[in-house]
């Protein structure tokens, strides 16, 4: 079970490793991190930080990509699933980078 962070990352990157046995270039995972939480008390955004560190290892180690992807669990409630709504907006916020200003669109 997990435990903490660091068995995540474990966990994320025992999966990387088999991808790239079966030379899976590319994957999508899903993962719900307030089953974590409810489970472990694991904060968000330690998770978040487990699994992008898995993910920079294995884009700079084995050289695949792999992006995670958030979900809000069927079984919780709408309060419950607009917290984690919110873990996922705050945590996509903090990765935006912008180089130059946004001009706008021409459509």
């Amino acid at each position: 079970m997990h435990q903490d962070p660091d068995d995540i990352e474990f966990i994320a990157k025992e999966f990387l490793r088999n991808q790239k046995k079966q030379d899976v270039l590319y994957s999508e995972v899903v993962f719900t991190p307030y089953n974590h939480y409810l489970q472990k008390g694991l904060d968000f955004h330690q998770q978040v930080g487990a699994l992008e560190r898995a993910r920079a290892w294995g884009r700079e180690v084995l050289g695949i990509q792999c992006d995670f992807m958030m979900l809000i669990s069927r079984e919780v409630d709408a309060g419950t699933g607009a917290i984690t709504a919110q873990w996922m907006m705050e945590s996509a916020l903090r990765s935006i980078r912008t180089t130059r200003p946004c001009s706008t669109p021409r459509w």
